[in-house]
């Protein structure tokens, strides 16, 4: 089942139904946060998630539309080990050295909690589209059986004893950084029904200046690179490479680069209009030997304990010429999701390498080296 909503940061919010005709979540910037400057990336923003349900939920993925997918793990096992106990209580041995045999829940909220999540964005023109993907825990009314949260007097150096929530207790969301859930909490549970919820969001912004963005604001740099805004335009101000990125919807690209105190205009290789946020100091791609062989020493897959799908960090001089590269060659440049070894979600700009969802490489068709 997938809820749409709208929520406007800054305070304001807009109800969204549920089917029972309630509000079901709404977001927030975090308070103290600085108003953003269009395509200069914010990759500490904190988004508060407030739950209106009269149940708790549990997090199954937070980011933004045209984002890669979340990459946390929000059910898994922890450090340690776990025992239940005859009153129904169970104890985290936090010395064991061994993964816990329950999960753990780091994206619990209770009902009318709220929750900060780190979620990085580049803001754009307007507005952006959060995504939320969560959980319902229990019954109304009963949930809180569901649920089991650390006993603070059971606290020990060594251990942690977790133990479900008496009815007549109501927790603070503070207790509830971690949590075990009886449906969850064992390896072989089924998973529960997902909600996928999308908030409309609207973005604070300021004029963008010389400290932050080169003294270039968004639609500065839209008419320096020549690229109409009919074209849909994602921008990004990259400051280790001093440099505005303007890609169109249809992956046609220009960087605005500053040099000795002047903006040149540098054709890009085509590429999905999220690449450049991903560019630094030192970029992580994937690349065909075929292709760009004589410029680096291309690293391909590998397995040493755990596979590893390869690739180069590059740093900022080497980047502009794989860049030029790509052009030359028609390569577009695309940011692609896999997850080598269920350990969580990774992402690399792929250039001219295909991969499948478990990070390996299908053109050209290279099988990993085996490293002692």
């Amino acid at each position: 089942m997938i809820v749409f909503a709208s929520v406007v940061l800054g305070g304001c919010t807009r109800s969204t139904a549920d089917h029972a005709g309630g509000e079901i979540i709404t977001a927030t910037i975090a308070p103290g946060a600085a108003p953003m400057t269009i395509g200069l990336p914010n990759p500490k923003l904190q988004v508060l998630l407030h739950n209106h349900l009269s149940v708790s939920i549990v997090l199954r993925g937070v980011s933004w539309m045209g984002y890669p997918p979340d990459p946390r793990h929000w059910l898994r096992a922890i450090y340690g080990s776990t025992s239940p106990q005859p009153d129904g209580s169970i104890i985290h041995n936090l010395m064991a050295q061994q993964l816990s045999q329950l999960r753990f829940e780091s994206g619990l909220i209770l009902p009318g909690g709220e929750r900060s999540i780190e979620t990085p964005l580049t803001p754009q023109c307007g507005s952006e589209q959060l995504i939320v993907r969560y959980s319902t825990v229990g019954e109304p009314g009963g949930w809180k059986s569901a649920v089991l949260l650390p006993d603070p007097a059971g606290h020990d150096p060594l251990y942690d004893t977790y133990r479900p929530i008496a009815p007549n207790h109501t927790p603070t969301q503070s207790e509830a950084a971690n949590a075990l859930v009886t449906s969850t909490m064992k390896a072989d549970a089924h998973a529960l029904p997902i909600v996928e919820v999308k908030l409309t969001v609207g973005v604070a912004t300021v004029p963008a200046s010389a400290r932050l963005t080169g003294g270039l604001s968004a639609s500065d740099a839209a008419r320096k690179a020549g690229l109409s805004p009919a074209a849909g335009l994602r921008f990004a101000y990259i400051d280790e490479l001093k440099s505005w990125f303007v890609v169109a919807r249809s992956g046609e690209a220009v960087a605005l680069r500053r040099v000795n105190g002047r903006w040149v205009r540098i054709p890009m290789p085509a590429m999905d209009p999220i690449v450049p946020e991903r560019f630094g100091k030192v970029t992580y791609m994937l690349l065909n030997p075929n292709s760009f062989g004589d410029l680096i020493n291309v690293r391909g897959p590998s397995i040493h304990m755990y596979y590893d799908a390869g690739g180069n960090g590059i740093a900022e001089p080497q980047l502009w010429t794989v860049l030029k590269r790509a052009r030359d060659r028609r390569i577009r440049l695309k940011l692609v999701s896999f997850d080598p070894n269920g350990l969580g979600v990774n992402s690399a700009i792929c250039a001219g390498v295909t991969i499948s969802t478990g990070g390996q490489w299908i053109d050209p068709p290279l099988k990993p080296t085996v490293r002692n």
